[in-house]
């Protein structure tokens, strides 16, 4: 049997064939560890979960939002998302601190919180992958620190300082009770630091600051008035300082809003103003039966309160409520309204309609109407609270016309107004050299 002269040539391709088969796989292995190739902070925060040293987002071993590589049983590939490893320790002596609390907020305005094990260190994923993230730290007997970071797969070294405890007692000014769950936020002055406690069951918070600083206080706590006060830290190895600050009872209004058949209706918006003082305010949206309540007043003050809502016109304003400490709570029930229409018609000195004119409507304030100004085209029916009002109808070129209307929820009321010609005035206006101003 003969030998075929393509036999050198088929001999030749299977060479090529498994050099290439070769080359490939070489490849695929290099591109395996470059998709492993992760930076050495998310490979150390991969180490530190499986050795359980820190109660971070992550568990199992294995980062959320991550994937497995194929061929590699025991890698996993960087998650998609940002993430952080915050290493936590002693400003003094750089020893890791565990048991803090870390509470880092992403660039989406989401929170996160872990404590750290005993090498301080917390691991988060899953954060938002671009933006800053804020990051806090704090531990007991420890200054609280902030700091900034991005979410690249980074790692992030956070030092806490020594501090020496301040004791804030809150209570109830009328008889002294312990007020617990009360918010107490210490600062320093003309510096970005400070540090937060709640209240416990017998109204005690605890916070740190440096030893013979000074700080400001501020306490909040539901129903009551906020409070701020000043104190001093004392030296390392004093006792600590003590400050006891007492909160005055909010007032508060509370009431049922109705639609104009006495029905309560949702979603109408309350608006409590201080009487006097137009730029305060305060509001509340209603409940599905109605409801409203408005906290966080001040005894003593005059409040007028008025409810609106897109169906309706508002309610009437109340007179000034005044609650007072030994009645901090009143009520204001309050009616929507019907509304009712106004046909203006507008007439030249001609007698002829105009197409165009402006009006303002101007209501007294006794009457519940609401003022507003208008650029309407002629008979165009204005939708206006109850109340009694005083007209005026103007256009370019004539004199204005005024008139009054009294309009009835549910009811049509027509005006006609018939505008006088104006005098043209013309002039050249100058500068005090008397040339000519332009525009």
């Amino acid at each position: 049997m003969g030998t075929s002269k393509h036999g050198p040539w088929i001999a030749a391709a299977l060479i090529a064939a498994c050099v290439v088969t070769v080359a490939l796989l070489l490849l695929r292995g290099r591109d395996d560890e470059a998709t492993l190739g992760v930076t050495p902070s998310v490979d150390d925060a991969r180490r530190n979960v499986r050795a359980g040293g820190s109660a971070g987002t992550a568990n199992a071993g294995e980062l959320p939002n991550s994937k497995r590589v194929k061929g590699r049983r025991d890698e996993v590939a960087p998650p998609a998302d940002g993430s952080l490893l915050v290493r936590v320790k002693s400003a003094v002596d750089g020893v890791p601190i565990a048991d803090s609390t870390v509470v880092v907020t992403d660039a989406l305005n989401r929170s996160f919180t872990a404590t750290t094990g005993t090498d301080g260190e917390a691991l988060f994923v899953g954060l938002a992958g671009a933006g800053d993230a804020q990051i806090v730290a704090w531990a007991q007997g420890r200054l609280r620190a902030r700091a900034t970071s991005l979410t690249a797969h980074l790692v992030v070294d956070v030092s806490l300082g020594a501090g020496v405890p301040v004791e804030i007692d809150v209570c109830d000014a009328r008889d002294e009770r312990p007020i617990a769950g009360a918010a107490v936020v210490v600062s320093r002055r003309a510096t970005p630091y400070e540090d937060a406690a709640t209240t416990d069951a017998d109204g005690r918070a605890t916070a740190y600051i440096e030893a013979g600083a000074g700080a400001v206080v501020n306490v909040t706590a539901s129903g009551h008035l906020p409070g701020v006060d000043f104190i001093r830290a004392g030296a390392t190895d004093a006792p600590a300082a003590r400050l006891r600050i007492a909160l005055a009872p909010a007032a508060s209004i509370h009431g049922v809003v109705t639609d104009p058949d006495g029905t309560p209706i949702e979603g109408a918006a309350v608006n409590v103003v201080r009487d006097g003082a137009p730029d305060w305010g305060a509001g509340a949206a209603t409940e599905e039966n109605g409801t409203y309540r408005i906290d966080g007043l001040v005894p003593g003050g005059g409040y007028v309160v008025c409810a609106s809502h897109g169906r309706f016109a508002a309610s009437l304003r109340t007179k000034a409520l005044a609650p007072a400490v030994d009645r901090p709570e009143l009520v204001a029930d309050l009616r929507l309204r019907r509304t009712g229409t106004l046909v203006l018609d507008v007439i030249d000195a001609d007698g002829e309609p105009l197409p165009y004119f402006h009006t303002a409507f101007e209501s007294d304030d006794t009457s519940g109407g609401e003022s507003s100004t208008r650029f309407r085209r002629r008979s165009d029916a204005e939708e206006l609270a109850p109340g009694h009002y005083t007209v005026h109808a103007w256009t370019d070129g004539v004199l204005g016309a005024t008139t009054t209307a009294d309009i009835v929820g549910g009811r049509e009321t027509r005006v006609s107004l018939q505008l006088e010609r104006g005098v043209a005035i013309s002039g050249i206006i100058v500068d005090g050299d008397g040339e000519p101003i332009e525009q």
